[in-house]
């Protein structure tokens, strides 16, 4: 059986809205798997499920996402995927991000350069025809 069309023809997450204020440094939690390669940050407080994470279409590989809330498109992370293979060739300041205790200073500038790649390129699904 296919499924013809989507439940949702426009989900609100794909619209992915930051904070007025990107939270400090000392208050985001990250979590290096080297085994993936992953790097998560997320914003303190925030939920653990019912989250989207929205690819962010850089050129080339498809490396800088943003971790959503699902029900109100609310930014509550970001995740970096590719992080020592690929990523820290085109950002060689994330290499600090891997260490065992990352300075918050060095968290927060990778959140603020992940919503600057947002607005430069947008995401895939700006572009995709959702039905």
């Amino acid at each position: 059986m296919a499924i013809i069309g989507s439940v949702v023809e426009h989900p609100i997450w794909s619209k992915p809205s930051w904070p007025e204020r990107l939270p400090a440094g000392d208050t985001l939690r990250a979590a290096y798997g080297r085994a993936a390669d992953e790097l998560t940050i997320r914003f303190a407080g925030e939920p653990r499920r019912d989250l989207v994470t929205l690819y962010v279409a850089t050129p080339d590989i498809e490396y800088a996402a943003m971790i959503v809330r699902w029900d109100s498109g609310e930014v509550v992370g970001i995740q970096i995927d590719y992080l020592s293979d690929y990523a820290v060739r085109l950002h060689p300041q994330w290499l600090a991000a891997m260490a065992p205790e990352p300075k918050p200073e060095q968290l927060r500038s990778i959140v603020t350069e992940i919503k600057e790649l947002y607005e430069t390129y947008g995401t895939n699904f700006d572009n995709s025809e959702v039905t």
